[in-house]
């Protein structure tokens, strides 16, 4: 009953010359993704043997590892601001995070919230030296 009156979003068809432009882009997209994420299989058109299938997925759960550990990294830091007691450094963390998605991402952002020289500098140049 509940699809009849329409409440669920219907798939939409590729009848129309745009629907099937609209679904080849996705293939396409889909065949690049799984080529960045593993250089081989089937959307690659390349065989792999074991032990590049191996690597791979190595490379894969370093890199998966690095990305989750700087985020933690950066959330704990975060979360430090509530905690600070120096004001000055309560405002710089402030304005990296209001910065963080125009000017840095997650690694250059949590490397200028660790970095001393990088804290006195913006103190300096907003005149709290």
């Amino acid at each position: 009953m509940l699809i009849q009156t329409g409440l669920y979003p219907q798939p939409e068809k590729p009848e129309t010359e745009a629907g099937l432009q609209k679904h080849a882009g996705q293939d396409e997209r889909l065949r690049q993704k799984s080529a960045r994420i593993l250089p081989f299989g089937p959307l690659s058109g390349r065989a792999a043997s074991r032990p590049e299938q191996k690597q791979a997925l190595y490379e894969r759960a370093a890199r998966a590892k690095k990305q989750f550990e700087t985020q933690q990294q950066f959330h704990q830091i975060a979360g430090s601001i509530r905690d600070s007691g120096d004001s000055m450094r309560h405002s710089y963390l402030n304005w990296i995070l209001e910065q963080m998605f125009s000017r840095f991402d997650y690694d250059s952002g949590l490397q200028a919230m660790l970095d001393e020289k990088a804290y006195r500098t913006w103190r300096r140049e907003n005149g709290f030296l």
